[in-house]
């Protein structure tokens, strides 16, 4: 075994606890302390694995286990790592740790950011102190990442998905910020930020549908608070939903506004309440609303298909957000008028 702590076992004969290494003392003492300095380094790995273990259970790393760790990340030796592997270690860190943030601190620590560059340039990257109090990106990143571990649910597939939607959703500031008339600014961060996280999750992973579920809710987690304040209107909830499922980006907005040391975090729960009520009330909440007319529709009305059935199809869809009392039978009238049948 790697850690003292795991290397320990219970004879059910004599009813005793078999604990060769002192791993019972170390978990009194909450520290994570390697076996052997020889048979550790076999698998580089086991840094990673020091990482989760040592969020999960909130321990500190043991001096020796540290600079074990810090020298195999000296040596490039992570670089031998499948990254599948390393992801199974990075799910761990972000699905079972209360305080995620304690794992992240340890992988900057150990100089493992160098693999994440887009994690890395967080680090300095500062913000207006007015909407963000706590400090810099990286500061604020790990706070949200906490917040969102408490609105963890027991889907482990959307906790791993919102979870690193959390991780991802300010990298683009690294490249927008800026000093605008005495403040720090960092528009279009949201959009700016989908290259970036394409790049950190395909060093993890090369499932599509991760990115899928990702990149929407990086690129519209300022829509709630946006339409909270402008109190739109059910029309603007519905074209959101159209882009992203607003019960996911909901709970990404809640962790990214309360991750910061702001004196009103109330106005969180009041956004995200106005979006939900109103996503719902539109029944659009977990999906966005169905279309009425489909290209069987139009075969049917005597059009061949072509590359104009996407655009007829986006009219009929426009006009049935924007006239809700629409009937099927009204929206085809206005394709007819609107639209040359071959």
């Amino acid at each position: 075994r790697d850690f003292t702590i795991n290397a320990m076992g219970y004879d059910y004969t004599s009813k005793t606890l078999l604990d060769p290494y002192n791993g019972k003392e170390d978990i009194k003492r909450k520290v994570l302390r390697h076996i052997d300095d020889t048979t550790f380094v076999e698998d580089p790995l086991r840094v990673y694995r020091a990482v989760q273990f040592a969020a999960r259970f909130e321990f500190s790393l043991d001096k020796r286990t540290f600079i074990l760790c810090q020298d195999i990340v000296s040596k490039n030796q992570l670089e031998e790592l499948a990254k599948e592997r390393v992801f199974e270690e990075i799910k761990k860190l972000l699905l079972k740790a209360k305080q995620p943030s304690l794992g992240f601190i340890l992988i900057k620590d150990l100089g493992i950011l160098k693999y994440f560059p887009q994690l890395e340039v967080l680090i300095g990257c500062e913000q207006e102190k007015e909407y963000h109090p706590e400090g810099d990106v990286w500061i604020h990143t790990l706070m949200c990442l906490d917040e969102m571990a408490k609105l963890r649910s027991t889907d482990e597939y959307r906790n791993l998905y919102l979870m690193l939607a959390v991780l991802c959703h300010d990298l683009g500031k690294a490249s927008t910020s800026a000093v605008m008339n005495g403040k720090i600014t960092s528009y279009n961060h949201e959009k700016e930020g989908l290259e970036p996280t394409i790049e950190f999750i395909q060093l993890l992973s090369n499932e599509k549908k991760l990115l899928e579920k990702v990149l929407p809710l990086v690129q519209h987690h300022l829509a709630p608070f946006q339409l909270y304040l402008q109190k739109s209107s059910l029309k603007a909830v519905k074209r959101l939903a159209t882009k992203v499922n607003i019960e996911d980006l909901c709970i990404v907005c809640l962790a990214d506004c309360k991750g910061r040391t702001i004196p009103n975090k109330d106005k969180c729960d009041h956004a995200i309440k106005w979006l939900l009520d109103n996503a719902r009330e539109a029944k659009v909440h977990k999906e966005k609303m169905k279309a009425l007319v489909m290209g069987t529709d139009l075969i049917s009305m005597g059009f061949q298909p072509s590359p104009l059935f996407s655009t007829i199809l986006a009219y009929a869809y426009d006009l049935q957000i924007e006239h809700e009392n629409h009937s099927k039978e009204k929206l085809l009238d206005l394709i007819l008028e609107n639209f040359q049948s071959n």
